[in-house]
């Protein structure tokens, strides 16, 4: 039997979470992966029961009046909507502006029916929002390279307001569906006293390695930290929630965080 590159990761190298991915499978990785799309304007999560739907701030959706972060879909132009394959049968039925969409928010309870112009729009890894006087920072995803730096200027930009530096930053990570472990380490570092531990690995030959802040850092903010999480909160963003709450840096309410299965990051919609 022919050998491959994946046996040779899981019985040589001993890795069973490593497998070969193909140069075709990576170029759709990173067109899925890309900050940028053209639709609603909304990332959709099917969590087997419903289908929850998060606004991209700034996009088609959030311009059309669904300002909350977090919505569970009614329907889409009168069509009920009960699960991602409801959706997806719409795929290139659906007019290509002028689509009514009736989401509930899962903040308020209460059902919202606008209609949005399908547009292009921005995929963010981290927003920067405000309710009253709260500062709320909302993190998507971590992304190499990117993550980290958008939430030191987010903290900064929040910092220069005329606002009480004994308000709480509050960090939404409610949808985060992880990322980069090493964008979500180096992110967590941002709030910590020097030489903490954030987060500690075992590989398969059980090798340990610690992940601590460095040596030699000063916290980007002394406000108190409020997390949010929910059941769609997971991997990456776990390990950033853990390193934060087990070190005395914030406070973490929500629901207790477990995997989901993200079908569809873009909501687009074939134009006719």
């Amino acid at each position: 039997m022919k050998k491959t590159l994946t046996d040779f990761f899981r019985n040589t190298l001993h890795d069973p979470y490593s497998a070969y991915s193909s140069s075709e499978k990576n170029k759709t990785m990173a067109a899925i992966s890309h900050d940028r799309g053209f639709g609603l304007g909304v990332e959709l999560i099917d969590n087997h029961q419903q289908v929850l739907v998060n606004p991209y701030k700034d996009g088609p959706a959030y311009v059309a009046g669904f300002h909350d972060n977090a919505y569970t879909m009614v329907s889409l132009d009168g069509t009920p909507v009960t699960q991602i394959n409801d959706i997806t049968a719409m795929d290139g039925k659906m007019p290509s502006k002028n689509i009514q969409v009736s989401l509930r928010s899962n903040v308020s309870g209460v059902t919202e029916t606008h209609t949005i112009i399908p547009g292009p729009y921005i995929m963010a890894s981290v927003e920067n929002r405000f309710s009253g006087e709260y500062s709320v920072l909302r993190i998507r995803t971590f992304k190499k390279s990117i993550t980290t730096k958008e939430i030191k200027n987010a903290v900064v930009a929040m910092e220069s307001l005329k606002q009480s530096k004994d308000s709480a930053l509050i960090i939404d990570l409610r949808g985060c569906d992880g990322g980069n472990l090493h964008e979500a380490i180096e992110a967590a570092g941002l709030f910590l006293k020097p030489d903490v531990t954030i987060v500690t690995s075992f590989d398969s030959l059980n090798i340990k390695t610690v992940y601590r802040s460095p040596t030699v850092n000063v916290p980007i903010t002394n406000r108190p930290l409020l997390l949010l999480v929910d059941e769609q909160t997971a991997s990456a963003a776990e390990v950033f929630v853990a390193a934060l709450s087990y070190n005395g840096n914030a406070t973490t309410v929500g629901a207790t965080t477990s995997p989901c299965v993200r079908i569809v990051v873009a909501s687009n919609f074939k134009k006719k």
